[in-house]
């Protein structure tokens, strides 16, 4: 949400005669099309070269393709619509996340020409946005006494997904009504960045609001603002360990947790890019801003398409069980991770970066240097 304010209002500033009917086809034309055509390539290989790739396996003839639901449920993924169906009866399932980034997508000019419009309105539609996530998800959960720790059970019945957990996930976990309000955050925070970028009179990401000696007040603030920030996150990350060492949540605390989550951390997160934003990120600042994570960004959407298949391919293709440890889990997960990414960068090069630059000239995109 933060990119999608902040480019909107660079746009509208930089173009004396901007027209909201051709923001709304650029908007929804080139995020359709610079997601669409590497998405529909990867679903095509998923469904045509999987069953080739794991033949050697006892396992992976049975469980380790999704082929004969993806020839015949592809199109809801094209749509962006796969989340609103089944989740065991559609394909990649991991890419219920592009859809739900897509409806967001979809709807964020209801709050982008209505803050354009006026400020306090559009505030109003972000909180409306968010007051839908946070009462939608409580009731739903509290309907269902669904339970925070449910995604550790989704293959507690053999390997098929438990009930519950299935429920949880079609319910809850999928949906973008129970998802938008970190999206809502972002939106909010997009704006407030392109307001402090306005008033900074540059264009020069290490240096947007002028720079001087904190006081002792304005120190004791900065401090203060990181440890709510780190406290926040760390609540979501280390709120339920009371179930984990004999001290169990009660039904509130549960409903609590599932609701509040997802938005808790995006006010966190929100915190630490003000602080960086203005100059008083220190060394997560310094980190975050380091060149390695431009490269790395630009591989990142083909690496989430890629690892789901690497990931089935190495596990689902063994003639043996595997036995579960740390080192065992910690040393797949980077040799996926490498995997995902050499993938990612040959289909970059080769198919991705030449749909990007005909998308950029056709559509006349924005950045940051212009």
């Amino acid at each position: 949400g933060l990119l999608t304010t902040f480019i909107f209002f660079i746009s509208k500033s930089e173009n004396e005669r901007f027209s909201t009917i051709k923001f709304l086809l650029n908007h929804y034309i080139y995020r359709y099309l610079r997601y669409t055509i590497f998405y529909a390539l990867i679903l095509l290989i998923h469904i045509t070269l999987s069953p080739y790739l794991g033949q050697y396996g006892p396992v992976y003839p049975i469980d380790g393709s999704e082929t004969l639901t993806c020839r015949r449920t592809w199109w809801r993924n094209l749509l962006y619509i796969n989340n609103f169906f089944d989740i065991r009866d559609g394909c990649m399932a991991i890419t219920w996340f592009l859809a739900v980034n897509m409806q967001f997508h979809w709807i964020a000019p209801l709050f982008l020409l209505t803050v354009a419009w006026n400020w306090i309105f559009g505030m109003l539609v972000a909180t409306a946005f968010i007051l839908v996530d946070i009462i939608t998800t409580a009731v739903i959960v509290s309907k269902n006494n669904y339970d925070h720790g449910i995604l550790s059970d989704l293959y507690s019945n053999g390997s098929h997904w438990s009930n519950t957990s299935h429920n949880y996930m079609n319910d809850v976990y999928i949906k973008p009504w129970c998802r938008i309000a970190p999206y809502a955050i972002g939106l909010v925070l997009g704006y407030a960045v392109y307001e402090m970028y306005k008033r900074s009179n540059t264009v020069s990401w290490e240096s947007l609001l002028p720079q001087r000696r904190l006081t002792r007040a304005n120190r004791i603030k900065q401090i203060l603002a990181w440890i709510f920030a780190l406290f926040i996150l760390a609540l979501c990350i280390f709120g339920t360990y009371g179930d984990y060492s004999g001290h169990s949540l009660n039904r509130s605390e549960r409903i609590a947790f599932l609701t509040l989550s997802r938005l808790g951390w995006a006010i966190g997160l929100s915190i630490i890019i003000i602080a960086c934003f203005t100059g008083h990120g220190g060394i997560v600042n310094k980190l975050l801003s380091h060149s390695f994570f431009d490269s790395l960004a630009k591989l990142t959407y083909g690496a989430y398409l890629w690892h789901a298949l690497v990931i089935f391919v190495n596990y689902l293709s063994r003639d043996q069980p595997t036995h579960y440890t740390v080192a065992n889990i910690l040393y797949n997960s980077i040799i996926h991770i490498i995997i995902a990414y050499i993938l990612s960068f040959f289909t970059f090069l080769l198919i991705e970066l030449p749909i990007i630059r005909l998308l950029k000239n056709a559509f006349k995109r924005p950045t940051l240097s212009s």
